[in-house]
């Protein structure tokens, strides 16, 4: 196929993705050509696999045909479609429920009740459990406000509770980025009141406003450079922190990847360490916590003793009163993971 033909084919689909509709007159007059080479010019595009066809009417023409939802996937993957969107479904994972299964109706009628049928009935049992998540569907407003906000590059301004400090308050914000980390979405964004970049959670935005002026993003901004080695999402000084687990804890602990630094060392004894690079303590003490007298902090010093500390407090309390009203008893939760 020489170049020009090419240029011409090229041309019509333009076409097409422009107007919709193009009589072979207006072709052959663009081309300065008959119109029984713009007709061969469409079959050639008809032999690509391209949907071209008549238009019907006084009017006449071309127009791509609607595509064929029935051979645009096959089998396999019109159920790895469904599987998801039941994922989704089924554990309210995005705030769309009812955008996902209105879009889910349209791919069962193009596909007809046949094939359908057949893409449902093989679909394997799968299950997938995501923990408790926050309830979307309140959310829907705002997390459909703040995708329109970073879209737009609109500044906005937003009521925002702060748990630490038990209060409200107004900020400014440039919206980023919007993100679900742990069962909770979060909007990245420049705070004009403390003049960097910091996180939010949705769902302790109690009210949104949108601001008439825009912003201009920064290019270099990452999602991912912006958390860096956080061990979820608050930032901090990096620094190593190094484990020690104790079986069964430690077998555990080594078969999930938790962090993009984790290095594991296995012991013969059955304890492994568990060093990480992390962004900030708070996120990976609370972690380590949660495996009881089953994990010691070997370094820094500074968690050990914010370790320490904790288990301390939580001993002399447990200690000193026992609901039953007898003496408590101290029991090592080592296996209960």
């Amino acid at each position: 196929m020489g170049s020009k033909k090419r240029e011409r084919l090229a041309h019509i689909m333009e076409v097409f993705s422009q107007q919709g509709r193009i009589t072979a007159q207006e072709l052959a007059t663009n081309f300065g050509s008959s119109r029984r080479t713009v007709y061969r010019y469409m079959e050639t595009l008809k032999r690509q696999g391209v949907g071209v066809e008549a238009c019907p009417g006084s009017h006449g023409g071309f127009r791509l045909s609607p595509p064929d939802m029935s051979k645009l996937l096959t089998s396999e993957e019109y159920r790895a479609l469904l599987m998801a969107a039941c994922i989704v479904a089924e554990h309210n994972l995005l705030p769309y429920g009812d955008h996902l299964a209105t879009a889910m109706d349209k791919v069962k009628q193009s596909l007809g009740a046949e094939q359908w049928r057949e893409v449902r009935d093989t679909m394997p049992d799968v299950s997938v459990y995501v923990g408790q998540l926050a309830d979307y569907e309140r959310l829907a407003d705002v997390l459909e406000q703040l995708t329109v906000a970073i879209a737009d590059k609109a500044g906005i301004v937003i009521t925002y509770y702060a748990l630490h400090r038990d209060s409200e308050q107004n900020r400014q914000i440039d919206p980023y980025h919007l993100f679900h980390q742990g069962g909770a979405w979060y909007v990245a964004g420049y705070c004009h009141w403390r003049k960097d970049v910091r996180t939010f959670r949705v769902d302790r935005i109690r009210a949104l406003e949108r601001e008439d002026r825009t912003f201009v993003r920064p290019k270099n901004f990452s999602l991912d450079r912006y958390l860096g080695c956080a061990w979820s999402m608050m930032r901090g000084e990096r620094q190593n922190v190094v484990v020690k687990f104790f079986p069964p804890a430690s077998r555990l602990v080594a078969e999930t990847a938790w962090h993009r630094t984790q290095k594991i060392t296995s012991l013969p004894d059955g304890t492994i360490l568990f060093s990480a690079d992390v962004d900030g303590l708070d996120e990976i003490m609370r972690w380590v916590l949660t495996y009881g007298d089953c994990a010691e902090v070997i370094s820094p010093p500074e968690l050990r003793a914010a370790i320490t500390e904790r288990l301390l407090g939580a001993a002399a309390r447990y200690s000193s009163t026992d609901p039953s009203g007898g003496q408590a008893e101290q029991e090592s939760a080592c296996g209960q993971h």
